[in-house]
């Protein structure tokens, strides 16, 4: 860039910071994000410990980057399910080019989102910085360019934003330099902190000798945010297992309870629970012992934290698939008795009545599984986004799935009255009996779907085109 051009940017961006005094933020707008009693429980990353534990959480951790969608199907998820959002938004290119402004539409467009969302939300710039200077920049680096943020935010009218910063809980021991990435009181809400357990576990099996206390380790920040009269959030934690020492993990996490009825500016915990993998030699998982799983299951019925029991399962059905198109299944279920698809991640949506039985398939042929119902009563296919097919009558099974090869799931039936396989587009093959259970799949290995059933009376398995073969017995499934 030109030197006249950069003079410039930053005379532009000077501009707009004097038009948005640096004592707009105040006491006001972090008691607005603060809960009305107690403190926001939840999780940081995957909320499927929600089914697990049958509670409602109220906090919910959400990461994003610079230059993608701020209120995305997670963050609707939240709204839809009265969770306050914790949205982290990681830079993706350095500080210095953030705070000379020559990000400012960027961060426009951002802050318009967060704007039209209008709910509370709790926004964080740059998580952990002090883990990214030899990428992003300096210390001073940082400070600017959170400044910028929350001043282009501001200059948006947005309002309903509480700005979080987050640091790394060794970054407020003795010695720790916390205060030079510290933006100043006029631009921070809320002071939040990540902060583990680990016990040694990066360098090997965690050792006793290493443990510390939930209040030992988050002292140093929570000192620093009362200092400073902020609200204060644990924006992660978690807790290493120890093979030697049993239940030492969940009396750990009896002392985060009791600690945060201590700390009367605590106003949310969302705990990490993510295991080993990536990066990552530690396992934080929630479900390492039972007795860790069951200590959190009973912090989240603890009347202080405030969440809600989750309505009771009903007849829920499991209909696992690859809903977000990453080649993964998704933990998903059908509720009968609204018609809705949830979908961890995804916000909840209405597909179908009582009475509909769920199918899954990618019958559109985009390598995602499509929400769909067969109406046995009228034997009709509904397909979102698809117009409704007719095929089958009432008492045929459904079995979706690519008989032709093509890549796309089939709208097939079996008739159990007659054994009889009936799949669009193809002739009926009679192939199965009364009481048979009819189980598609890719028996031979041809990339399409074989016509196979499995008869409970003898535990035989009869696959077209095969030899019949006997594996299980009578009630198996």
């Amino acid at each position: 860039m030109r030197a006249s051009r950069l003079v410039a940017a930053i005379a532009a961006a000077a501009a707009i910071a004097s038009q948005v005094p640096a004592s707009v933020a105040s006491a006001d707008a972090s008691e607005r994000m603060a809960p009305a009693a107690g403190a926001f429980f939840g999780i940081a990353g995957d909320m499927s410990v929600e089914s697990t534990t049958r509670r409602s959480f109220s906090l919910h951790r959400v990461y994003e980057t610079m230059g993608r969608n701020l209120i995305d199907g997670k963050v609707k998820d939240d709204a839809a399910k009265g969770r306050r959002t914790l949205l982290s938004v990681r830079a993706n290119v350095p500080w210095a080019q953030i705070a000379a402004g020559r990000y400012d539409a960027e961060l426009v467009r951002e802050a318009r989102q967060i704007k039209a969302f209008g709910r509370p939300i709790l926004v964080g710039f740059h998580h952990e910085p002090e883990d990214d200077l030899a990428t992003f920049g300096s210390a001073a680096d940082f400070v600017a360019a959170f400044r910028r943020f929350v001043t282009v935010y501001r200059q948006q009218g947005v309002t309903n934003a509480g700005f979080t910063w987050i640091l790394m809980t060794w970054n407020f021991r003795k010695g720790g330099s916390a205060a030079q990435f510290y933006p100043g009181d006029s631009y921070v809400d809320w002071v939040g902190v990540d902060g583990y357990n680990s016990s040694g576990c990066r360098e090997g099996a965690p050792s006793v000798a290493n443990y510390k206390s939930f209040a030992d380790i988050f002292q140093g920040s929570y000192d620093f945010a009362t200092a400073h009269r902020k609200l204060f959030v644990v924006a992660e934690y978690g807790s290493v297992e120890y093979q030697n020492a049993p239940g030492l993990k969940a009396k750990w996490l009896l002392g985060a309870v009791a600690t945060a009825k201590r700390w009367p500016s605590l106003k949310g915990l969302a705990y990490f629970n993510h295991g080993v993998g990536g990066s990552s030699r530690c396992d934080w998982s929630l479900d390492t012992s039972a007795s860790a799983l069951t200590t959190f299951g009973a912090m989240a019925r603890d009347p202080y934290f405030g969440t809600a029991a989750l309505p009771a399962r009903g007849n829920d059905v499991p209909v696992p698939g690859n809903f977000v198109g990453d080649g993964r299944a998704d933990r998903a279920v059908f509720r009968p008795s609204s018609g809705t698809w949830e979908v961890p991640g995804s916000s909840p949506v209405h597909w179908g009545g009582q009475g509909d039985i769920p199918v899954r398939g990618n019958f559109v042929g985009d390598s995602r599984a499509d929400r769909a119902v067969f109406r046995p009563s009228s034997g009709t296919w509904w397909v979102a986004g698809a117009a409704p097919v007719h095929w089958g009558a009432r008492g045929d099974s459904p079995v979706p799935a690519d008989f032709v090869g093509d890549s796309h799931a089939d709208r097939a039936v079996f008739r159990p009255s007659s054994g009889t396989w009936w799949v669009a587009g193809a002739a009926p093959v009679h192939w199965g009996a009364r009481g048979d259970i009819p189980v598609p799949a890719d028996f031979v290995g041809d990339s399409r779907t074989d016509r196979g059933v499995f008869r409970p009376s003898s535990g035989t398995w009869w696959v077209a085109g095969a030899a019949p073969v006997h594996w299980g017995g009578g009630g198996d499934i």
